[in-house]
């Protein structure tokens, strides 16, 4: 047994010495020359170990550069290549509730699931739904008082969103276009935001928010205020940054953004920055009061806050709007820019006493000149050639080498083995 263990090593010895020995990476062959002094053996040693070294370091910033930082932004100015997005809007009516007594009592009735409120007092149910309708996160504190009737709530929480919308101010409208034909067969969507029922247009995802275009608003969007008899004009100049395709190949921990179809959130099938922060109040307000309010998707896992927990979000109404504490720290939302977004911003505007209602003018007066591109400055190519280049530089190894080292320990080391055991060869 002990001189097969001694065969053994010797063969393994042998056959290393032989690689080592006709190996293509530099430096190796000096450590199988027998003619070599052991000082030479020592130098030889230390200069691989630190060409390994410098191989491992470099390749080792190379690859945190490719997993953290690989894209670039720059800019673009073929305008006239591009194709502009048209602005969308939101209306958010200040009246949440329909006005008129007989309209407010026939929608009710119409709904077969609340049908039996309006056998209620209508007046007094019609102010009952416009006090929590129109509670948000910047509302005052209110007083659990302000939702009872006769000491009694006759609607559940998990009711408010459905009877909201249901009862919601009908509000006659009109659209017109210019010159954009393919807008005719838009309308406005009902939906609901952390502003209360809003009306969506010309949104590409209005079924779940309002983007503008594929964004929504929150808390902290800042709007423009419609006036009884005034025209209102808006002019807003456009924005954009997109993404290359070869953007798209990364993982999201690389690119720093989200794609729209990328969401992980609770209230939303699809991902934008605004909806990550509603997100995160979501979140905060259920660890702070136990609830979530109304404002945002139902999926029944959570509890929909009843006047108690509405009264307890606004206590906290600072902290879940701002996002932010006392001290100024912020709340860990984790929230990425979106990959392809359009900001909008106000250009021109005009306010004029009208005879006809509330109109609102709005478009595009000035078409982008510029706009920024997201690309891949470092991709999968160029950590290989940074990797390469380093071995090279530090040890003259090429993709040769490796492949020699792979036929070194497959297919010679087979054919060595194989010669061995029949002829009881001692030399690779």
């Amino acid at each position: 047994m002990a001189k097969e263990a001694n065969n053994t090593r010797e063969i393994a010895k042998n056959f290393l010495l032989f690689v080592i020995k006709n190996s293509s990476i530099h430096g190796f062959n000096h450590l199988a020359d027998r003619r070599r002094h052991m000082i030479e053996y020592i130098l030889w040693f230390i200069g691989i170990l630190l060409g390994v070294f410098g191989i491992f370091w470099l390749s080792q910033s190379t690859w945190y550069h490719y997993q953290n930082n690989p894209t670039v932004v720059s800019i673009e100015n073929n305008y006239q290549e591009w194709n502009t997005i048209f602005p969308s809007i939101t209306v958010c009516p200040d009246l949440q509730i329909e006005p008129d007594l007989n309209t407010f009592n026939e929608f009710l009735v119409k709904d077969p699931k609340s049908y039996k409120l309006a056998s209620s007092d209508i007046g007094e149910l019609q102010t009952l739904f416009s006090k929590i309708s129109n509670w948000s996160y910047s509302s005052p504190s209110f007083s659990q008082d302000n939702f009872f009737i006769d000491g009694k709530t006759p609607m559940t929480p998990s009711e408010y969103a459905r009877l909201f919308v249901t009862t919601k101010n009908s509000f006659t409208y009109t659209l017109n276009y210019n010159e954009i034909e393919e807008l005719e067969d838009e309308d406005l969507q009902v939906h609901m935001t952390e502003h209360g029922v809003c009306f969506g247009y010309l949104s590409k995802v209005s079924e779940y928010f309002n983007p503008i275009p594929e964004e929504l608003p929150d808390i902290t969007s800042k709007g423009e205020n419609l006036q009884q008899q005034a025209l209102k004009t808006i002019g807003v100049a456009a924005l954009s940054i997109y993404s290359s395709q070869e953007v798209y190949d990364l993982n999201i921990h690389q690119r720093h953004c989200r794609f729209l179809w990328e969401s992980d959130l609770i209230i939303s099938p699809v991902y934008t920055y605004n909806a990550c922060r509603m997100q995160c109040r979501y979140n905060l307000g259920l660890r702070l009061c136990g609830c979530v309010p109304h404002v945002y998707r139902s999926f029944g896992k959570e509890e929909i806050c009843n006047p108690e927990g509405l009264v307890c979000l606004s206590k906290n109404r600072d902290l879940l709007i701002k996002l932010r504490d006392s001290n100024g720290k912020r709340v860990e939302c984790k929230c990425l820019p979106p990959c392809n977004d359009v900001n909008y911003v106000i250009d021109q505007e005009r306010n004029i006493k009208w005879a006809f209602g509330c109109e609102l003018r709005w478009g595009i007066i000035k078409y982008p000149r510029i706009r920024f591109k997201r690309s891949v400055l470092f991709g999968f190519t160029e950590v290989l050639v940074s990797i390469g280049g380093s071995a090279g530089l530090f040890l003259g190894c090429s993709v040769l080498s490796f492949v020699e080292i792979v036929y070194f320990f497959t297919l010679r080391l087979f054919w060595y083995m194989k010669k061995y055991n029949s002829t009881g060869l001692e030399s690779p």
